[in-house]
């Protein structure tokens, strides 16, 4: 049987197929989705796939997160949370991390979590605020840009 892959699991194959290590396919696909936030919404079958292919990778924590974001901006708040929590557990000073653990934790009415995860956020990058993430973060979306920020917002970070 032949199977023909498209899109992200079409990147995969081809590389897989050319003998590129696992670890580089995945570092690609992460830099494709935070620069197209739609592909990471679209295939996020792609992310599982990415996570399969090197789970001893030291830079794991990462694709866990990006296939966190996948979930929490298709709408799966507790698919987000797991990840984003292993993400933390591999990698806790990663502040990236945290903003999509925190916003899953107020979707998921768990404000105290929030308010601890925001407490360690705010240790790793002091100072922000949520209108200086709205300048940082690569999120092309509106609405899942105002996703994160008002999750942010929710759990304490001033404006």
């Amino acid at each position: 049987m032949t199977v023909v892959l498209t899109g992200a699991s079409g990147q995969i194959g081809r590389a897989l197929a050319s003998s590129l290590r696992a670890d580089d396919v995945a570092k690609s696909i992460s830099a494709h989705a935070l620069l197209f936030e739609e592909f990471l919404v679209r295939e996020a079958e792609a992310g599982r796939l990415q996570l399969a292919l090197g789970p001893l990778d030291p830079s794991f924590y990462m694709y866990l997160m990006v296939a966190g974001w996948a979930q929490l901006f298709g709408g799966r708040p507790a698919e987000a949370l797991d990840l984003a929590e292993r993400s933390a557990s591999l990698n806790p000073d990663w502040d990236s991390t945290y903003w999509g653990l925190i916003p899953a934790y107020v979707q998921l009415d768990r404000l105290p979590e929030a308010r601890a995860a925001l407490s360690k956020f705010l240790s790793l990058a002091p100072g922000m605020t949520v209108s200086g993430l709205r300048q940082l973060l690569p999120i092309r979306n509106p609405a899942s840009l105002e996703l994160v920020l008002d999750g942010l917002r929710k759990a304490g970070l001033p404006d």
